[in-house]
């Protein structure tokens, strides 16, 4: 497997779980605000608060990082 390949692969593997946090992230908020008191604005930023939790993104942005440095690895080296 070439550079660029390698770098698409990291780069798509750090966006897909980005996504798939947040989304996530978004559902158990609003299944949490339901069950607790119902659904209000308030309620929501408030659930969104406690499960924010920066160091999750930690690896996924190392992904990404990593995806780029092969890309950009690989068009400097190009010929």
């Amino acid at each position: 497997m070439n550079k660029r390949a390698t770098g698409t692969i990291f780069l798509s593997l750090g966006l897909i779980i980005i996504i798939e946090q947040q989304s996530l992230r978004f559902i158990v908020v609003t299944a949490m605000t339901f069950h607790s008191n119902g659904m209000s604005n308030t309620a929501i930023q408030e659930m969104l608060t406690w499960t924010l939790t920066p160091y999750n993104l930690a690896i996924p942005i190392i992904f990404v990082i990593i995806g780029i440095g092969y890309l950009l690895w690989s068009e400097l080296n190009k010929e």
